[in-house]
């Protein structure tokens, strides 16, 4: 008895870990030259740029690249010394695509949200992501988001992560149609005030997709439920 009782625990365990987390770090200088497709589940990650304009000496060797999933979301986070101090201006541009490993067109919406620092004075920080279906620049984009901070606005009104969309700001955080690839631009815009200092630590980026599952989902929750009443049944 006791050896069912394990068994039972273990496929429980099982079968609630489906769904968990997993990530993957790299460096974006490698990823740039190296011409890196990075794999993440179903997700392709390829096409990575980086520049800089103002007086940040932030090259992409500098900036760490971190694949995430959990169940069907997909998420990249951007670390690096994205900042601008003492009155300076400085501008941050990512670029990459994202695309699906068996081609079908699920990519369905974005997200983005961003850990922000300040000191002194503060400043002001605009990030805009656009969203593009034929390359990078190429036609009408099919998603845009935009978040920002700016110094001495109530902490409650700032916009640090979308969603939710402001529609008064452009953003449209639907992939319409829905893509199975897309090529995003990132541009990071900060402005320190004099005395002030203002950056990004961690830049925050997923990706929803709708995933018919022939009632996978459904069966799997069955199991798990069953699992549960079988585990009840023999500690009973």
């Amino acid at each position: 008895m006791k050896k069912c009782k394990v068994g039972a625990v273990v496929v429980l365990a099982g079968l609630l870990a489906a769904g968990s987390a997993s990530a993957l770090t790299y460096n974006l200088g490698a990823l740039i030259n190296g011409n890196v497709t990075v794999q993440q589940g179903d997700k392709l990650f390829a096409d990575w740029g980086f520049g800089t304009s103002g007086g940040s000496s932030l090259t992409a060797a500098g900036v760490t690249v971190t694949t995430i999933q959990s169940g069907n979301d997909y998420a990249l986070e951007f670390e690096g010394t994205f900042n601008a101090n003492l009155g300076a201006a400085n501008d941050y541009k990512l670029f990459y695509s994202v695309a699906t490993a068996n081609g079908a067109p699920s990519i369905s919406a974005i997200d983005q949200s961003f850990n922000l620092t300040a000191g002194g004075n503060g400043g002001i920080i605009g990030i805009g992501e656009t969203v593009f279906a034929g390359g990078f620049f190429n036609g009408n984009p099919v998603a845009q988001s935009s978040v920002s901070f700016i110094s001495g606005v109530d902490f409650a009104k700032q916009d640090f992560s979308d969603p939710p969309g402001e529609t008064l700001q452009g953003d449209q955080l639907a992939v319409d149609p829905h893509q199975s690839k897309v090529w995003v631009t990132k541009d990071m815009e900060l402005l320190s005030a004099p005395g002030g200092i203002v950056g990004v630590t961690i830049l925050h980026q997923s990706f929803r997709q709708d995933v018919p599952d022939g009632g996978a989902t459904l069966s799997l929750l069955g199991l798990a439920l069953a699992g549960v009443a079988m585990v009840r049944r023999l500690i009973g």
